[in-house]
């Protein structure tokens, strides 16, 4: 956050659309409401504002009557990552962009009143942009912000705003050359890049997993310590599981380490039934196959399987005695479940919430899956399944599906 500094709420109007301008005159080329900043890792106290792209700057301004704006300049962008947007078990995490930035140089620094700089206990190299509004928000930002740093407007020496301090010109950067002398230029500065390239690239890996390290053991000490107290709350917990699934699997099984396909779908249905059991355990003992091929997928980085792949590796967890098996419902859903998961018990869970008043007496599948937490096709197989028990019976009128305390039996 020692790249955003304080501006004037005055400078930008929330209620104006892209394609307008700014009280300092710059256009507006995109605007999104519900952002909220990340400095890192860590959430800020900049949260649920407007967040504004011009083709110099991005400027937040809270949705509070406070009227608070902090900016910074597209300059300072060294690249531009996408993460989030996906359902971790439990928990939803919003679809967030990775601003990687450059370091402030001196005479940036220096010709800005220190009052001006946001004040952070530490000033990682990137920020996050993340959209409560969702990914179809987020990719739609995401592509205006792409081609204003790629435009890279405040290098144009006869555009007025070239030569202001605030918005980058005169922040260190080189002027524009052209023909032979930006040929010479830009071989010369590949050359400086490629060595500090190479002579960081050890120490300057180390650094940064011994940073994630600490903040790993730091946050890990946090969480055990609190759910030993039994006061970890959903934030802490969506935190700690984004941390973990980002470690992904380190060596995953390929293809060409094993001799045969029969060898590599047993290899494979062995590290797949390794990595499920925390999630299955989560996801109280079942899972849907697509969100398993999913969430495996992810945690493998490059070496993604094919369903093909995965579904043969799953029919092959009773010759492992893996603990857990695939299972097709008689509608042709697939999932995968722990061999202990009991549609008796999944039945008892449904007559429970049958007896709770907010129910009205009967559940519809939006609403089992409302209260297990799970998506709808696989909340609607479970009352399937209870059904089956003859713990349920079921009405399908003009209201819709919905299943109903079985009065008839017995």
């Amino acid at each position: 956050m020692d790249r955003w500094t304080h501006v004037d709420a005055k400078d930008v109007t929330t209620t104006i659309g892209a394609g307008s301008a700014t009280a300092s005159g710059e256009p507006k080329l995109a605007m999104e409401t519900a952002v909220r900043l990340y400095d890192g890792e860590d959430r800020t106290a900049f949260d649920e504002g407007a967040l504004t792209l011009t083709p110099y700057r991005l400027i937040w301004t809270s949705a509070e009557g406070n009227a608070r704006a902090v900016e910074m300049l597209l300059s300072y962008i060294e690249k531009i990552e996408t993460t989030g947007g996906f359902n971790l078990m439990v928990h939803k995490v919003s679809p967030k962009i990775v601003v990687r930035l450059h370091s402030v140089s001196p005479t940036a620094r220096n010709a800005i009143p220190p009052s001006k700089w946001v004040r952070v206990t530490e000033r990682a190299s990137y920020c996050r942009l993340s959209f409560r509004g969702g990914h179809d928000q987020m990719e739609k930002f995401l592509g205006k912000l792409k081609s204003a740093v790629t435009m890279a407007a405040w290098k144009a020496p006869t555009h007025p705003q070239a030569n202001r301090t605030t918005l980058g010109a005169s922040a260190g950067e080189p002027r524009r050359t052209y023909g032979i002398g930006a040929i010479l230029q830009k071989q010369k500065s590949d050359l400086e890049q490629s060595e500090t390239t190479i002579r960081e690239a050890f120490n300057g890996d180390l650094k940064a997993l011994m940073e994630r390290a600490k903040v790993m053991v730091a946050l890990s000490e946090k969480f055990a310590a609190k759910i030993a107290r039994g006061e970890a709350d959903a934030d802490e917990t969506k935190q700690f599981q984004t941390y973990i699934l980002s470690l992904g699997i380190s060596n995953p099984i390929t293809r060409n380490a094993c001799k045969s396909m029969g060898a590599y779908h047993t290899e494979l249905a062995r590290e797949l039934a390794e990595f499920l059991k925390e999630p299955l355990r989560k996801a109280k003992g079942i899972m849907l196959l697509q969100d398993v091929y999913c969430l495996y997928n992810r945690a493998r980085g490059s070496q993604l399987i094919s369903p093909d792949d995965l579904v043969q590796a799953a029919e092959a967890f009773p010759d492992i005695v893996a603990g857990m098996s695939l299972r097709t419902f008689a509608s042709g859903v697939r999932v995968i479940q722990e061999n202990a998961h009991s549609d008796t018990e999944v039945a008892a869970r449904v007559l429970t919430e049958l007896q709770n008043t907010k129910t009205g007496g009967s559940l519809s599948a939006s609403q089992w899956a409302t209260c297990e937490d799970i998506s709808v096709t696989l909340a609607l197989e479970q009352l399937y399944a209870a059904e089956r028990c003859g713990s349920v019976c079921r009405d399908d009128s003009v209201e819709g599906l919905r299943f109903y305390p079985n009065r008839f039996s017995g």
